[in-house]
């Protein structure tokens, strides 16, 4: 069993941004999103999946994880999290779930 079939990476994109001011994740920085960076190192480490939960801002964050995993060419899934008002831990229960 190699390590990729054994572990699988989540990445918590459910948050409102609200200390930033808004929509962090899908914020441009470097001529792109923020996320990219997350789903990056996520896809360059030795896991079966990646998994992306969203919540606050679904729609675009979404559309961005869509985008990043057709141009790199990833499998990249992502699940939204109904109670991700109640903050990180709810979004980290709906992603092991």
């Amino acid at each position: 069993m190699s390590a990729r079939d054994g572990f699988h990476a989540i990445v918590l994109a459910a948050g409102a941004g609200s200390r930033f001011g808004g929509a962090k994740l899908t914020a441009l920085f470097d001529g792109e999103v923020l996320l990219n960076a997350a789903l990056r190192t996520a896809c360059a480490a030795p896991v079966a999946s990646v998994l992306v939960v969203t919540g606050a801002h679904a729609d675009a964050v979404e559309a961005a994880v869509r985008d990043f995993a057709s141009r790199v060419r990833a499998e990249v899934t992502s699940i939204r999290c109904a109670d991700h008002a109640l903050g990180m831990a709810a979004s980290l229960r709906c992603g092991l779930a």
